[in-house]
């Protein structure tokens, strides 16, 4: 199917480029609630304490 093929292709280019690429469900849930807030708006204390 073209659109797996071109998904496969952009997965391989984002980690190519070294992106944090994640799969898996729970691990996404955690940085999205760490990285962003109810409203959706980017957690910027959480952004300084990570610099």
């Amino acid at each position: 199917m073209v659109v797996e093929e071109a998904a496969d292709r952009f997965i391989y280019e984002l980690l190519k480029n070294g992106v944090y690429y994640v799969k898996d469900e729970g691990e996404i849930k955690k940085l999205l609630e760490a990285a962003v807030t109810e409203d959706f708006v980017i957690n910027k204390s959480w952004r300084q304490e990570r610099q």
